[in-house]
Order: structure tokens, then C-alpha cells, then sequence
């Protein structure tokens, strides 16, 4: 995700299962963004390519 508000959300729930891990950035860079993070196997991945009612209520949230 891009927008720091649902990545803080994501983080704090994500703070229950080791296994899960939250990283920003845009989706195209997933690469990147996991080379970054030192990840080298995936057992699934779950992408929020959505958008939030926040998201259209808040311009600085990335939808005005």
C-alpha cells in the first residue's frame, strides 16, 4: 500500500501473526520493495489494490 495511514492500520493488526509482514509501496514495485526487506520466499501474498472511503474522504490520503 502507499497510503501511511493503512499501512499503520495493516502494521498494527499484522502485530498478532509473526507470519505476516506489511510493506509500502506501489504494487509495480513489489520487487523492489521485497528485495529491500531482505524476503527471499513468499508463501502468499495479500495486496490492497482497493480503495478506502478514507481514501475519497481525505485528499492527502492519494484521492481527492
Amino acid at each position: 500500500d502507499v497510503d501511511p495511514s493503512a499501512c499503520a492500520e495493516a502494521r498494527r493488526l499484522a502485530a498478532q501473526d509473526p507470519r505476516v509482514g506489511v510493506f509500502r509501496g506501489p504494487f509495480s514495485s513489489l520487487r523492489e520493495v521485497l528485495d529491500d526487506a531482505g524476503v527471499t520466499r513468499l508463501a502468499g501474498v495479500l495486496a490492497d489494490i482497493g480503495v478506502s472511503s478514507p481514501q475519497l474522504d481525505q485528499r492527502h490520503r492519494g484521492f481527492s
